[in-house]
């Protein structure tokens, strides 16, 4: 932590001497000012991910329900594994382990409690080797299977993992950039309403045999490949399973995608 404030304290000296020798030398200050921006950035990483210290703090989760009848968990992670399943302990809400620095939230509002885990932004400056060392920035969380969930995943470049085939989520949103996202959607939740927003992004969405659903793509270049045989064609954008006014547990699903790829299974 010294050495990354040491250097980047640096890095300002250099350029505030850069604009003070503008003053007195005819050179266009701004030409130069990002190629050093960029030109120290990458010196740093380089430095850090050859001699500095490649040793990430693991922490535990372990989030009470508090009597909640629901709830709402937000989970803003960054790069690396994100793994969410069902399973929490009873009497907990959330628990697990996150590598690296986290930042964690929780609140009630009346019978639901709100939590929030986050990827604290400085990690990447103290420790910018971390962007590509997956290892260090894996979280796997198991969450609730007690109570309704409303879940929310908003991922940068990431390996997503989410096995909610047991989980009570009424509502799934994802945004995703860059990434690659595998879910297993819930069996038994009743209904659930999913919302994908991705960028340049994998996803595939696995719906539980039994289950019916209504798919809705919006997508530029983006590939759409959904099981035909169990969500057929009902118009150019939607697909939807024969039976889904009548099932007992449904899907509806919403995805807008730009250059990445769908697929519903």
């Amino acid at each position: 932590m010294h050495r990354g404030r040491m250097f980047w304290g640096l890095v300002l000296v250099l350029l505030g001497l850069l604009f003070l020798v503008a003053n007195f030398i005819a050179i266009d200050v701004w030409a130069l000012f990002w190629p050093l921006v960029l030109i120290c950035l990458g010196g740093w990483v380089l430095w850090q991910t050859l001699w500095g210290d490649h040793e990430f703090e693991v922490q535990e989760v372990s989030l009470p329900l508090e009597g909640a009848a629901a709830a709402r968990v937000r989970l803003h992670y960054a790069a690396g594994q994100l793994r969410v399943h069902g399973g929490a302990p009873a009497g907990l809400l959330v628990s697990g382990r996150c590598g690296g620095d986290v930042k964690i939230e929780s609140q009630r509002e009346g019978e639901r409690l709100e939590v929030k885990l986050s990827t604290k932004p400085e990690v990447f400056f103290t420790h910018p080797q971390s962007m590509w060392n997956i290892q260090s920035r894996e979280w796997d969380l198991a969450l609730s299977e007690e109570v309704p969930l409303i879940l929310e995943i908003g991922s940068g470049a990431s390996d997503v993992q989410l096995d909610l085939t047991y989980l009570r989520v009424t509502e799934l949103k994802i945004e995703t950039g860059a990434s690659a996202t595998t879910v297993q959607l819930p069996a038994t939740a009743g209904f659930t309403r999913v919302d994908v927003d991705s960028g340049m992004a994998s996803v595939k969405l696995h719906v539980p045999e039994g289950v019916a659903a209504r798919i809705h793509t919006d997508g530029g270049l983006a590939g759409f490949n959904i099981n035909e045989a169990r969500f057929p064609k009902v118009s150019d954008n939607t697909h939807r399973s024969p039976d889904y006014d009548t099932a007992a547990n449904k899907i509806e699903i919403d995805v807008e995608t730009g250059v990445g790829s769908l697929e519903v299974h």
